[in-house]
């Protein structure tokens, strides 16, 4: 858990996305707030980053290919990874989606990165 805004600038973010362009934009205003910001095309490299690198938050978007978000959540959890998520999708039925994997930061695009911003700091902070 990071617990003061010296340490969320020092906090490192997995942004995980097929979409080229949306994620090299999140990532750039995320980098911009001052964290360190790894970037995924899709599931699988999603799973290997949070393997690897096991940053403290993960952006993860619902459809993509290879593993799904919600595929990406249960590999991850099988293998004892249990970083926060705050997890973004299109679908109408994100929430739902989110919450059958019990994540409860969500986002349905599209949203205001002012939005964003207030979710990675709630997981962050420990509550997702």
């Amino acid at each position: 858990m990071i617990s003061t805004e010296a340490d969320l600038a020092k906090a490192s973010v997995l942004v995980a996305d097929d979409d080229k362009d949306f994620r090299q934009a999140v990532a750039e205003f995320i980098e911009m707030e001052g964290w360190q910001v790894w970037q995924a095309q899709d599931g699988e490299e999603a799973l290997d980053f949070a393997r690897a690198y096991k940053p403290d938050v993960i952006i993860l978007d619902q459809r993509m290919p290879g593993l799904t978000g919600t595929e990406v959540i249960l590999h991850m959890r099988d293998r004892g990874i249990h970083t926060p998520v705050v997890f973004i999708s299109a679908a109408r039925e994100i929430s739902a989606l989110a919450l059958s994997v019990s994540v409860n930061c969500y986002l349905q695009k599209p949203f205001g990165i002012n939005d964003l911003i207030t979710l990675l700091n709630q997981a962050l902070q420990g509550g997702c």
